[in-house]
């Protein structure tokens, strides 16, 4: 059914080969990715002094009967729990957001979201950059704390994407450009930017124009701005002529280009910006399937609302707007998308990389199976590798977080103590279980909460349950509530510092925990120097509110059953 769908490497022997050499480095090895790829500049004190430091940081170590994890705020860790009630998490959460885990940096001016916190000496770059995917991704958070922000940030997304229109007509037009990226970001130039200076709205250099994940991101939440707001949301539109013609070209120009690579069995460098591999991520394909979902609907479902009828012809007269005069076409795209979840999504890159730290992503919003039964046991199965490991690699799910993926170079043991750091070389070798340990425990939190969500929906529709439902409904909760634990244990606490030798500021979310040496040799994991990060606080923020409601409900449900 859909072989012939399928475009997995285009039609390369029409491609002349001197354009190949004009417009890609196909030729060349690249061992090593950017010169200068680093998170700290500047002078440093002696290392042997910022070291010394860490030497009496110990987080509490909590049991929490099947687990154990370090808790690194002693206020947090007197307040979590093995089991929570309503009342009791609400009030960790509560705490949490009086004490400012949840607070991130809108400038009312610009109407941009700092991606982190930290000051510009530590890093030019990560103090000052915009990503496309953070900024979308702390929407969550954006809605209920900032809702009047959400439209004018998401209008400079747009004004961005209007300048790189001559990026996205190349790939329209000839789909097999795309196709000639590969490796490290120096060879993966032709496409579109995800990563930008503010003041100018130019793509920095640095980074390849293979990251599928932001163009998914960016029309999932403009969509859902519309749809949202002209529904009366405050966050949202409120008319359609408060949508600009930037953002009516960017989501046709998105879709048409998502559609035209075939987005689901594309080149693709996945969330983490390094090497192109050559097939789309799986967690970048459940984020655009979900997109292209959203899109569908408001699109094509019947509706009497003038403003979603406005929008819509705005959208067929866009420059790419044809796109949206074939409904079959869109949606046969999405079904090949959703094919690949169910088909082949065991690994995240298929034959180059298994495990990975964004696959907690993917079932937040995709299906294994129709069946909701049989659906809840094969995704916790999916979840319970990056736990437990698979044939072939270990685990990635770590004490203070998750790994990006097994023997990750990036943010390495020390690797920002000094302001010397040599290039970074993928062979380079490090002492065992010092990756850095990522935030994304919160989203397997969120996973696991939307698989107690169906079984709960599933109960609720048949006005009845199971063993068999009670038993895989428990187990999704007891999982939901360990992972929302390993979330709020990465809170920072007092007197801390972080993996570059500055003072951390307590209770913020760091990016990673990052492994450094203490002046007596012994190896500690403490706060990232990308403290806070924003997208971490929405991710825990948002895992918090799945499970409460879930909390909630399922409080709710058993007093019915009983």
């Amino acid at each position: 059914m859909y072989v012939n769908s399928i475009r997995l490497f285009g039609n390369k022997t029409n491609v002349n080969q001197n354009f190949i050499k004009n417009n890609a480095s196909v030729n060349v090895t690249v061992t090593n990715s950017l010169q200068r790829d680093t998170v700290s500049f500047g002078a440093k004190p002696p290392m042997e002094e910022l070291q010394k430091h860490f030497d009496n940081y110990k987080p509490v170590i909590l049991d929490f009967g099947g687990y154990k994890i370090p808790v690194h705020n002693n206020k947090i860790a007197d307040r979590m729990k093995e089991e929570y009630s309503p009342d009791s998490f609400d009030a960790l959460f509560e705490f949490a957001d009086k004490k400012g885990v949840f607070d991130v940096n809108v400038d009312e001016k610009t109407n941009y979201v700092q991606t982190s916190l930290i000051n510009q000496k530590e890093n030019p770059l990560m103090s000052k950059l915009v990503w496309v995917t953070d900024s979308c991704n702390i929407m969550p958070l954006l809605k209920d704390k900032h809702p009047e922000i959400c439209v004018p940030l998401m209008e400079n997304m747009s004004a961005y994407y209007a300048k790189q229109q001559r990026s996205f007509d190349r790939i329209i037009n000839n789909p097999d450009l795309f196709e000639l990226n590969h490796d490290w970001p120096n060879t993966a130039k032709n496409g579109v930017g995800h990563v930008f200076n503010p003041k100018n709205g130019v793509s920095h250099k640095w980074f390849a124009r293979t990251r599928l994940d932001s163009m998914g991101l960016y029309l999932g939440v403009v969509t859902d701005l519309m749809n949202d707001g002209f529904n009366g949301a405050k966050y949202g539109y409120k008319k359609a002529d408060d949508v600009s013609s930037n953002t009516i070209e960017a989501m046709a120009n998105a879709a048409r280009y998502l559609q035209k690579i075939n987005y689901a069995y594309a080149k693709d460098t996945g969330p983490w910006e390094e090497k192109t591999f050559n097939a789309t991520t799986t967690s970048d394909v459940a984020i655009i399937n979900e997109s292209f979902r959203k899109l569908l609907d408001f699109m094509y479902t019947p509706t009497d609302n003038k403003e979603v009828l406005k929008i819509r012809k705005r959208l067929l007269n866009a420059k790419n707007g044809e796109v949206f005069k074939d409904e079959a076409a869109l949606r046969q795209q999405l079904e090949i998308g959703e094919y690949r979840i169910k088909t082949n999504s065991k690994h995240e890159v298929p034959n180059e990389r298994k495990l990975d730290g964004a696959m907690g992503f993917i079932f937040k919003t995709e299906k294994l199976d129709d069946d909701v039964v049989k659906n809840a046991k094969k995704v916790m199965q999916r979840l319970q590798y990056l736990e437990k490991g698979m044939k072939g690699t270990k685990e990635i799910v770590r004490d203070n977080g998750v790994l990006r993926y097994i023997n990750d170079k990036y943010l390495y043991l020390n690797s920002d103590l000094t302001g010397q750091k040599p290039e970074y070389n993928p062979k380079t070798k490090f002492p065992p279980k010092t990756e850095a340990q990522w935030f994304m425990v919160s989203d397997i939190a969120s996973s696991y909460g939307k698989i107690a969500k169906s079984l709960m929906d599933k109960i609720e529709k048949d006005g009845e349950s199971s063993k068999e439902i009670d038993k895989l409904l428990k187990y999704a909760l007891k999982k939901e509530t360990e992972y929302i634990n390993r979330g709020y244990a990465r809170i920072t606490g007092k007197h801390s510092y972080k993996a570059n030798g500055v003072k951390a500021p307590v209770y913020q979310i760091p990016e990673a925990y990052q492994a450094v040496r203490d002046s007596k040799g012994n190896i500690k994991f403490v706060p990232g120097t990308h403290t806070p990060l924003a997208w971490a606080q929405a991710s825990l923020y948002d895992a918090s509110k799945v499970f409460l409601d879930n909390l909630e409900r399922y409080e709710k449900l058993q007093n019915t059953l009983e």
